[in-house]
C-alpha cells in the first residue's frame, strides 16, 4: 500500500505539439529563463518507455533536477 498524498499540478501556460518533448524541452526552458527543470512522469511512462530517457539529454546539464515518480 502506498501512502497518502496530494499533488497539485502546476498551471498550463502553452502546449507545443507536433514536436518530441526532447526535440523543444530545453529552448522553452531557455524562453522561460528557467533554472531548473522538473520531469515529472508517471511510472509507466518512466518505467515501460524510453520517452523520459530521450528527454534527459536534451535538457541542458544545469538545468535538470530529478525524476518525480508519481504514483499511477
Amino acid at each position: 500500500m502506498r501512502n497518502a498524498g496530494v499533488h497539485n499540478f502546476p498551471a498550463i501556460d502553452r502546449v507545443i505539439y507536433g514536436k518530441a518533448a526532447s526535440q523543444s524541452i530545453d529552448a522553452e526552458a531557455e524562453r522561460l529563463d528557467a533554472k531548473r527543470v522538473f520531469l515529472i512522469a508517471s511510472r509507466t511512462l518512466n518505467s515501460n518507455t524510453d520517452e523520459i530517457e530521450k528527454i534527459r539529454p536534451s535538457v541542458r546539464r544545469s538545468r535538470i533536477v530529478d525524476l518525480l515518480r508519481m504514483a499511477a
